[in-house]
């Protein structure tokens, strides 16, 4: 094998064979996804090149030609992953359950099992269920595939179902709704990329065991030792603050975490230390790493019991903690890694990151699309690519320093990779989380090995126990008073920032020509980087431009209040109901002003009166531009005659008026009725039929979604 040239300035690609392999590989995946079709018949494509390898094997090229080779492999890769990924798709199988459903409005009958962690609500308590059977039309119970996310209501619930259960269940099966309002988190593409397309409500009588806990024994043993050890956490903890932060840190737990502690460590850039994932599982490794460090033998075998030694502990920590599929990732991850520093072979780090993404690939191709395999891996590739640039920028000369320089060097490494992703993905830009990072990863070492002291102590001594359960509740309320005086500083994070897909790559593009232009000192990168900035500074700068000539009416999707947002540029009048909660507007509303890029709000409550350029509002009356609103309620509903004679573009029903469509019609002779989330399913059904009676169009919001109407290339009129 080609030995490393540890003095070359950046890797050849003879180096990564296997990142080589991995590009056209996630390609076909992606393809498989984008295209939204799957052709079977490519198999026998795929079988006619594999045979075609072998012949490639034993044939010569010129130098000239070797590019022929490179790309017949590549395409080979490229057709495995479209495969792989449609193969992987349970809608295609002819045992589908979906197959068997009768009709949507009909219960159905199925045997599952548990397949997941069940987690619990107000409401429900929901898992993730794979089906074995379903009682067809003929009452028979057929074999059948797929899997079903079920919420199971908790009234009289006396027990829960638990991983690896088998049970009986029955309900309406349908299919995962889209989200309801603009720019907000798709849950049914989330589920989708866990292969999951339907849901089940079952009513909490309506399911029964058929058989207990049939996960296989080594699963049963990790997460029963796993409550055991979130229980004497709990007893050991001075605060219920601080066994949230420890149990979520070290054992996964996140139930016990309360709202305010999340959204500090999320606004600070230090949210990624509460669930155990990639950085958890590399400071584990690192640790043994530097422990093995210690024991040396010039037999053999001995890398070979280090590397086993690793690997068990390495995933009984990824058992214990739940084996979520972010863990059981960086299990895989950093299993790769210790093979090649452990036994010494001629791996670089890139092909170790490499041959784990294909493992985990291969295994589940939609793995590509979770946002947890791609932290892990753009993080990781940070640091492997960008560390030793950032950190040949100072060379300190007092240990301390150097130390915590080497810190900072991996955090800006790891977070140049990331933080792009990740603003792409949650709208926010951590200011101070360079900063956080230097206390809170040092710190979240020694919180896991504390922890894990104290759990260990338990078992020896209860004395012993109690003084580390002091100190870790010491540890972690320091911790947690730095976080919150980051979160305190002005400017600590910047919200609402959108990105589309494009804007991520040329950041990609600056970042990693920035980091090749420090490290090889070849000027020619230098073009690259302000290209790639010039490219993107004129996107946003057209972007901007054209919100200022955006113009659109929103009411929103929400089940007890009414939002209705007048967009006008970068303004925005809302008009909404009474006492709409913070929680509503954030989760709702908030996403769709982000994208249009709002910078100057004001709020109208519901008797409030409003008159601009572009916008009329006398009380329930309102227009904007060519477009007239009249909002009918109890209130409004109470007047025989308008108190115009203006024709209504759109007539908004709302809170349960007791009105009839004929009365709605007659006094504002509108073209169109909304009915918002706020009215009874009752009584929309019954005023859909009445406009179907008399040949009136509706629009049912809670059924489908935000009614918007973008008037941006209209022309206002100012006319009352």
């Amino acid at each position: 094998m080609r030995k490393l040239n540890t003095n070359t300035p950046i890797v050849h690609g003879r180096e990564i064979p296997l990142v080589r392999l991995l590009l056209p590989f996630v390609v076909g995946i992606y393809l498989t996804e984008v295209l939204h079709s799957f052709q079977q018949e490519l198999v026998w494509l795929l079988f006619g090149l594999f045979i075609g390898l072998y012949s490639l094997g034993q044939s010569s090229f010129t130098f000239k030609a070797r590019w022929f080779s490179g790309a017949y492999i590549s395409f080979f890769f490229l057709l495995l992953g479209y495969l792989l990924t449609g193969y992987q798709n349970e809608r295609i199988d002819k045992f589908y359950f979906a197959h068997h459903i009768q009709t949507i409005q009909t219960e159905n009958k199925i045997q599952g099992r548990v397949i997941s962690y069940p987690k619990e609500n107000n409401k429900y308590i929901r898992f993730d269920c794979a089906i074995e059977g379903i009682q067809g039309a003929d009452d028979q119970f057929h074999t059948c595939t797929g899997k079903v996310q079920v919420a199971i209501k908790k009234v009289a619930v006396t027990a829960l179902p638990k991983y690896g259960d088998r049970l009986f269940l029955q309900g309406k099966i349908q299919l995962v709704n889209g989200p309801k309002n603009p720019a907000t988190f798709d849950y049914r593409q989330y589920l989708h990329f866990q292969n999951i397309h339907h849901q089940l409500i079952v009513d909490s009588l309506s399911w029964k065991m058929l058989q207990p806990a049939q996960a296989p024994i080594i699963f049963q043993v990790a997460h029963s030792l796993q409550q055991k050890l979130i229980t004497r956490l709990e007893d050991y903890m001075e605060t219920s603050e601080s066994f949230a932060i420890a149990a979520a840190m070290s054992l996964g737990y996140r139930d016990a975490m309360s709202l305010d502690v999340k959204t500090a460590y999320s606004e600070s850039g230090a949210v990624h230390i509460l669930a155990v994932s990639g950085l958890h599982v590399g400071i584990l490794s690192e640790v043994l790493l530097f422990l093995f460090g210690f024991f040396t033998s010039r037999k053999p075998y001995w890398k070979w019991i280090k590397y086993l030694i690793s690997l068990l502990l390495i995933w009984s920590f990824v058992l214990l903690v739940g084996a979520t599929d972010s863990v059981v990732r960086a299990g895989i991850l950093f299993s790769f890694i210790n093979f090649g520093r452990l036994t010494r072979r001629d791996i670089h780090s890139l092909n170790a990151l490499a041959a784990a993404a294909f493992i985990i690939l291969i295994l589940d191709p939609y793995a590509l699309f979770q946002v947890g395999f791609q932290f892990s891996f753009l993080a990781v590739t940070g640091i492997i690519v960008g560390f030793k640039s950032i950190y040949n920028l100072w060379i300190p000369t007092f240990k301390v320093v150097h130390f915590f320089w080497q810190v900072t060097a991996v955090s800006i490494s790891a977070q140049l990779f990331v933080l792009p992703l990740s603003v792409y993905y949650f709208h926010q830009l951590p200011l101070y989380s360079v900063f956080s990072s230097l206390l809170v990863v040092p710190f979240a070492a020694i919180i896991l090995y504390t922890t894990i002291s104290l759990l260990v102590g338990s078992y020896i001594s209860l004395p012993l126990a109690s003084g580390i359960g002091v100190v870790l509740s010491c540890l972690i309320e320091f911790q947690n008073k730095f976080i919150f005086l980051i979160q305190k500083i002005p400017y600590h994070s910047i919200q609402g920032i959108c990105l589309e897909w494009y804007e991520v790559f040329l950041i990609y593009g600056i970042v990693i020509s920035l980091i090749l232009l420090i490290r090889t000192k070849i000027i020619s990168w230098l073009p690259i980087t302000l290209c790639c900035m010039s490219i993107l500074l004129g996107v946003r700068a057209w972007q901007l431009s054209s919100t200022y000539q955006q113009q659109q009416l929103v009411i929103y999707a929400l089940y007890e209040d009414t939002i209705i947002d007048f967009i006008n540029g970068r303004k925005l009048v809302s008009w909404q109901s009474n006492s709409v909660a913070k929680k509503t507007i954030d989760f709702n509303v908030q996403p769709n002003r982000w994208a249009k890029q709002i910078r100057e709000e004001q709020v109208l409550a519901t008797n409030d009166a409003y008159e601009s350029e572009s916008l009329y509002i006398d009380k329930s009356y309102l227009q904007f531009g060519n477009r007239r609103l009249v909002i009918v309620d109890n209130a409004l509903s109470l007047l025989a005659v308008p108190k115009t004679s203006l024709d209504f573009t759109y007539a908004l029903v709302r809170d349960n008026p007791k009105i009839s469509m004929k009365q709605v019609i007659t006094n504002y002779n509108t073209s169109l009725v909304i009915f918002d989330g706020t009215n009874s399913r009752y009584k929309v059904n019954q005023w859909k039929k009445e406009c179907e009676a008399i040949g009136v169009k509706y629009y049912d919001i809670k059924e489908e979604g935000a009614f918007i109407d973008d008037l941006s290339y209209q022309t206002f009129s100012s006319d009352k």
